[in-house]
């Protein structure tokens, strides 16, 4: 059975060489009653009941070494546990053995055996081998109390067992283990009680009680058996006749192992007892370095503070802002010129210490600048290239950074424009071609297999017509009014570009039907022509359905072969590009002005 146990430290037995001795000689004195027959002699009824029997469960209490105990590693342990060992070895019996922490435990667990007990023990319906071990009983009592005067002294006694005919209930103290009992005395919680010679001298060492007197006592003898709880004849005999074949010197040898292999308690008195003058040098020692090390501590922080101050100073006649973060103490210490300039003299909000996280979290030595955003009270976003440098202690550890803040919002917002600008086409605003290429290329290869995309193109019939004869200027603001009229009509998680000239495209992601986006088509139409009063524009489209394509050559071919066709086909037409169609795969429809190929 597997308990839980405290940090044991196992010491060699040679230095209790005394107790192994005492122990002998009191086993030699008590002798031991236990027949020494070479093999028992088991009948044809017995060899049946161990052929044919299941496994017979044996339990007794926890806490009883060496009787029975768990060990440090959550083993069983002890004299019966190596007896009952005996006894399956010789007999054939298959036992099976746990520990528990209280007698309800063992009777709720419907065992056949219980080991390791005492006449006074069981129960009437408990049958008594014949014992393995007797012994007689010893008195412990706390070291505060006279041996003599044990008259109303609180008794530890251990429950299931009955009480001494001498001791009264109101003078009794329960406890679940004889360990427990001892322990209580030992600390004072109980005055005294009585236990067998082998269990206090094991717990004596084990646990270092320093606080017990052992006395021989005159009271009964204990004679340690297997009980049988129900009524098994069969099985007692079979018991008996294994318990008289052990030999003698065999089950003192036993004895006398189990009774010294005693693991030893690690505890803060057994510690300070044989290392105290250690303990104490090594304590003094590492309070002196603790001491030499604040002191250190406190001069660099001093010299940090002074440095701080210098390159404050300097500061005030700079574009900089400097600041100092001490590792050690994870303090952050701003400007004031910093803070006045962004408005931070009361404000310590998760902006500020947005800063303070970043410079917690650095741990690359190599790299001593990064980029930080700062949103100021009012709202306003800053940029702050931050360039730090690290102070580090004689073995190499930082304990500070000092470092500047530059603002370099202007530049990076000016970059930004730059960028977008590059993005997008200079008339219209809309994405140039590139940039509508580089989108639309990733959609294609992050689109889910299940959905359907559309990439449009937009062209404007006769456009060099309204240059011609309105002038370039009204031809730009027409190109101006497509544009606008393409936001208006689509999403804006759609792609729109201007692709050059007077063509456009969209790529409209994940649509419900065909019917949608041709609504959309006919929706962009009478936009346009609301946004141009003064002339007549007319659009063509060219549509490729995204259902499997690869890449935007791909379905740009195909949306531009529609187009071509939509081209030819007249003014203000538009065409779907037909996978199924083969070798001509557009169709057009004069009188409509879409065809509507497959879904």
């Amino acid at each position: 059975m597997k308990k839980s146990g405290c940090t044991i430290l196992k010491l060699q037995t040679t230095r209790y060489q005394y107790l192994i001795i005492f122990l002998l000689s009191l086993l030699i004195i008590m002798g031991l009653t236990l027949c020494a027959l070479a093999k028992p002699q088991f009948t044809e009824e017995e060899l049946d009941y161990i052929a044919q029997s299941d496994v017979i469960k044996a339990a007794s209490l926890d806490g009883s070494a060496p009787h029975h105990y768990t060990d440090s590693y959550g083993n069983a342990r002890g004299i019966a546990i190596e007896v009952l060992k005996e006894i399956s070895a010789i007999s054939g019996l298959d036992i099976e053995y746990e520990l528990h922490d209280s007698s309800s435990q063992i009777t709720s667990n419907n065992p056949h055996l219980v080991f390791g007990v005492t006449e006074d023990f069981v129960s009437p319906t408990t049958t008594l081998t014949i014992p393995y071990l007797r012994s007689e009983t010893i008195l412990f009592v706390n070291s505060s109390v006279e041996p003599q005067e044990l008259e109303n002294k609180r008794y530890a006694h251990v429950r299931g067992k009955g009480l001494p005919d001498d001791i009264r209930e109101e003078n009794t103290i329960y406890f679940d283990s004889r360990e427990e009992s001892l322990t209580a005395v030992n600390k004072g919680n109980a005055d005294f009680g009585y236990t067998n010679p082998y269990s206090i001298a094991f717990y004596t060492l084990q646990n270092n009680y320093r606080n017990l007197i052992s006395i021989p006592h005159g009271r009964e003898k204990r004679d340690y058996a297997i009980g049988v709880i129900q009524e098994d004849p069969i099985l007692l005999s079979i018991l008996n006749k294994t318990i008289a074949s052990i030999d003698d010197k065999k089950m003192q040898n036993l004895i006398l192992y189990m009774a010294s292999n005693i693991e030893h308690k690690l505890s803060v008195q057994s510690i300070f007892d044989a290392y105290g003058s250690q303990i104490i040098t090594i304590t003094l020692l590492t309070l002196t370095i603790l001491l030499v090390l604040v002191i250190k501590n406190n001069q660099i922080n001093r010299n940090l503070k002074l440095q701080n101050r210098r390159y404050e100073m300097l500061s005030q006649i700079s574009n900089e802002f400097l600041f100092e973060y001490s590792i050690v103490e994870d303090l952050l210490i701003l400007s004031d010129k910093f803070k006045r300039i962004i408005g931070l003299e009361n404000y310590s909000g998760k902006e500020v210490n947005k800063l303070h996280d970043a410079l917690r979290k650095l741990d690359d030595k190599n790299n001593q600048m990064f980029m930080i955003k700062i949103t100021t009270p009012s709202g306003v976003p800053k940029v702050f290239k931050v360039h730090y440098s690290r102070i580090e202690d004689r073995r190499g550890h930082a304990i500070s950074l000092i470092g500047k803040l530059v603002d370099v919002s202007k530049d990076v917002k000016e970059k930004e424009e730059l960028l977008t600008r590059a993005q997008l086409d200079g008339l219209t605003n809309l994405y140039n071609a590139t940039t509508a290429q580089t989108l639309i290329t990733k959609r294609i290869l992050t689109k889910k297999p299940e959905t359907t995309d559309v990439l449009m193109l937009i062209d404007c019939d006769k456009f060099k017509d309204i240059n011609d004869t309105y002038g370039h200027l009204k031809g730009n603001q027409a190109l101006e009014n497509i544009s606008a009229s393409l936001r208006q009509t689509f999403r804006n998680t759609d792609i729109i570009g201007r692709m050059g000239g007077d063509e456009f495209s969209a790529y409209i992601h994940d649509i419900p039907s065909l019917e949608f986006i041709l609504s959309k088509t006919e929706e962009l139409r009478n936009s346009i022509t609301l946004a141009n009063p003064d002339f007549e524009l007319t659009i063509s489209v060219g549509i490729a359905l995204i259902r499997n394509e690869k890449s935007f050559e791909s379905a740009f071919h195909k949306a531009d072969h529609a187009l071509y066709s939509a081209k030819n086909s007249g003014v203000g037409k538009t065409v779907i590009y037909n996978e199924d169609e083969g070798t001509n795969p557009i169709r057009t429809n004069d009188s409509d002005p879409a065809v509507n190929l497959p879904q």
